[in-house]
């Protein structure tokens, strides 16, 4: 698997004084839904450092998105800011984009959410098609349900969500990133992994104490709860050859990748 972090857009530049002296494989930038500001300026900054560093791997954080909304004429919206994204991305010879898929209100219900997966299985078939045609792949993450009884929801915080997408989308360019520290949040979170693990795309690293979306360091025995050395091991065994992303602070990215080079 290919080591790496991610990093919000307005620090990229941090990338190479910070992660100098470790074999950083993979960059993960987040970026906002609208390029339409910072496009110019932020495609020159990749450019600039992928001449540095011409082995670097990019990838693109589409964050927050919300594909899954109800009304047509905004969800139309959603989807013309993922194309636009999708279409950066083979601008800079990204190899994917990861999506947060959705959320919705009135949708607390298992009914009614299964209603809003329906509707959204076009919008990622759609998607897909488009990553395609950018010769760029699609990723949906796995988020985490909200507290019971609550009118909020969020798309692929079960297991469920992910077979009724993949049942239907069966292409290769539409993979799953597996978010750690999401998945620690529900005690059946690890089953989207283990069920999907020949769909997996990418992995989002952090712990947690699975109270809270924290993104801790991995590998802390103090910190987090998450078993490192059992999955990591789970991920060689499944010969994953996707991104590793660390995804979390700084200071806690540089534990992490400490932890990582003792395992070597």
């Amino acid at each position: 698997m290919k080591v790496g972090v991610s990093s919000p857009y307005k620090k990229l530049h941090l990338i190479s004084e910070t992660f100098k002296e470790y074999n950083i494989e993979h960059i993960q930038i987040s970026l906002p839904a609208d390029l339409k500001i910072i496009e110019n300026d932020l495609y020159n900054e990749i450019i600039k450092y992928k001449t540095k560093n011409p082995s670097i791997e990019i990838s693109i954080h589409a964050y927050p998105f919300n594909l899954a909304e109800k009304v047509q004429a905004v969800r139309n919206i959603w989807i013309e800011l993922a194309e636009k994204t999708i279409s950066f991305a083979n601008k800079i010879e990204a190899s994917f984009v990861n999506f947060h898929i959705g959320y919705s209100c009135n949708s607390g219900k298992r009914t009614e959410h299964h209603k809003i997966i329906k509707k959204l299985i076009p919008v990622l078939y759609k998607i897909t098609e488009v990553g395609i045609h950018n010769n760029v792949e699609i990723h949906i993450e796995n988020s985490y349900p909200e507290q019971r009884n609550s009118d909020f929801s969020k798309m692929g915080d079960r297991l469920s969500d992910f077979e009724k997408i993949f049942e239907v989308i069966d292409s290769s360019a539409l993979k799953l990133c597996y978010d750690y520290g999401h998945g620690n949040l529900d005690e059946h979170g690890i089953d989207i992994l283990r069920k999907f693990h020949f769909r997996l795309g990418s992995i989002h690293a952090h712990d947690n104490d699975q109270l809270a979306d924290i993104h801790w360091p991995i590998g802390n025995k103090k910190l987090g709860t998450i078993n490192w050395n059992k999955e990591i091991k789970f991920l060689m065994d499944i010969n994953f050859q996707g991104a590793f992303i660390l995804e979390s602070y700084i200071k806690d990215q540089l534990e992490s990748l400490n932890y990582l080079k003792k395992l070597k």
